[in-house]
């Protein structure tokens, strides 16, 4: 049994009612990060490694720092210096292109002919080059500058080369008898000429920020004690220094 006075009034109990005040919960405590059993390696640089080491250049005497190569003063009071620039052999087949009005691929017509021609050269044998080139499907939809294995080639020659091969017979001995009962045998020695590969060197804009011309001694201190001399390039060493103040003067070594 209940009374209606029991039961409250909406209104008032609207009125009369306040909201509980908000408390964060507690965060909870985090477990401390197991340590791992690993082994870690931190990285170092090594003090002992040239490239690590700053730098303090002493040319040769008249000489600016690598990588400039204005003059030197030999005992006749002569000079070795620039006469200007020259193009390499790099530049020179670009500016025969350029001069030819055509294009950086020539003499490919783009540089799609040239992907296809590089492609063939490393992976498709000379007889199924010629098949390929020669299928309708090429020759109507590809068409290609080149439409058999020949003329492929054609062009592959007039590309720009390397030193060329030069081929030595060398008489060593060996396990056949020549006309005097002795054991010789020939071997074909094939070889580049040095000069040639030096030029190639030289002239690759791949190598311009790395080639020195003149000797000079590094220190990795800049008061230059002796002790902290630093050997890591040919031009840094004593060798190319005496040759160039006792032999070579008004001349420049090659690297």
């Amino acid at each position: 049994m209940f009374f209606s006075h029991d039961i409250p009034d909406e209104e008032e109990d609207d009125d009369s009612f306040v909201p509980p005040p908000r408390v964060p919960s507690p965060e909870p405590e985090l477990e401390p990060t197991p340590q791992s059993k690993r082994a870690t390696v931190e990285e170092v640089l090594d003090e002992d490694d040239p490239q690590n080491l700053k730098r303090f250049p002493d040319p040769f005497p008249g000489q600016e720092p690598f990588p400039g190569c204005t003059a030197f003063e030999g005992k006749e009071g002569e000079s070795a210096k620039t006469f200007g620039e020259g193009k390499t052999l790099f530049e020179e087949p670009r500016s025969r292109q350029t001069g030819a009005r055509v294009g950086p691929y020539a003499p490919f017509l783009d540089s799609d002919e040239w992907e296809l021609a590089s492609w063939l050269s490393k992976n498709v044998s000379q007889t199924a080059t010629d098949a390929y080139l020669k299928l309708p499907i090429t020759q109507r939809h590809t068409r290609v500058s080149y439409h058999n294995n020949y003329a492929y080639l054609q062009k592959v020659d007039q590309l720009p080369t390397g030193p060329g091969w030069k081929c030595e017979i060398v008489n060593a001995a060996g396990n056949r008898l020549d006309e005097d009962d002795e054991p010789k045998e020939d071997l074909e020695l094939w070889k580049w000429d040095p000069v040639e590969c030096i030029k190639e060197l030289m002239g690759n804009p791949a190598f311009h920020d790395y080639m020195a011309y003149i000797p000079e001694r590094v220190y990795g201190k800049e008061d230059g004690p002796e002790s902290s001399r630093i050997w890591d390039e040919m031009w840094t060493a004593d060798w190319w220094r005496e040759m160039q103040k006792d032999y070579l003067l008004a001349s420049l070594l090659a690297p």
